[in-house]
């Protein structure tokens, strides 16, 4: 897809920096329909795709000061879209893959569901202990990640911090709720014996 951009573009992306409604107007009058395009073909649903435009404008406008004082300009919009895209495509994907299992374990019979229940309650009765015992920000970090579904992008926005930083405290978020599941599991199981 080739994106023809304005002659002024430059110039409009400087004004935007500088908080000007009207450039900012232009330019999203001129790039809406082709990013329209572009999304659409990704996402192939129309609430979807307008929904991400709105995203992706409301973060221009949101960033414009260092966007503009960047020199980035069409390409930074596409890339911002594209992002967006994926990710709603990647959470679409994960909450349908919760979804089949949901349907398949509640499909599937249970040979004890009062032991299966107790079972279930136990374990996560463990998870959320193990998870309260995380530091504060690491805890938020593996909330929004396991229980909103965020990507790692998605959080460090939220929480204004760097992705790799998200990164990072998700490994040690995940290895330490382990070793606790582990420990409990082990002291458990001796209890049992």
């Amino acid at each position: 897809m080739t994106v023809v951009p304005l002659v002024n573009e430059n110039a409009l992306f400087r004004q935007i920096a500088a908080g000007d409604e009207e450039a900012f107007r232009e330019i999203y009058y001129h790039y809406y329909p082709k990013l329209y395009g572009f999304i659409n073909s990704l996402t192939k649903v129309t609430a979807t795709t307008e929904e991400i435009l709105q995203e992706t404008f409301t973060r221009l406008w949101e960033h414009r000061e260092s966007v503009a004082g960047k020199g980035y300009s069409a390409p930074w919009l596409f890339r911002v879209a594209s992002n967006l895209a994926y990710d709603h495509l990647k959470n679409s994907a994960s909450r349908l893959r919760l979804y089949e299992r949901i349907q398949r374990e509640q499909a599937a019979p249970s040979s004890n569901n009062v032991t299966d229940h107790i079972n279930e309650r136990q374990h996560a009765g463990l998870l959320e202990e193990a998870i309260r015992q995380l530091p504060e920000q690491r805890q938020i970090i593996f909330r929004l990640s396991r229980e909103e579904g965020l990507s790692h992008q998605e959080i460090a926005d939220r929480l204004q911090i760097s992705p790799n930083t998200v990164k990072n405290q998700m490994v040690k978020a995940l290895k330490s709720v382990r070793s606790f599941m582990e420990s409990a599991s082990r002291i458990l199981l001796t209890i049992l014996w």
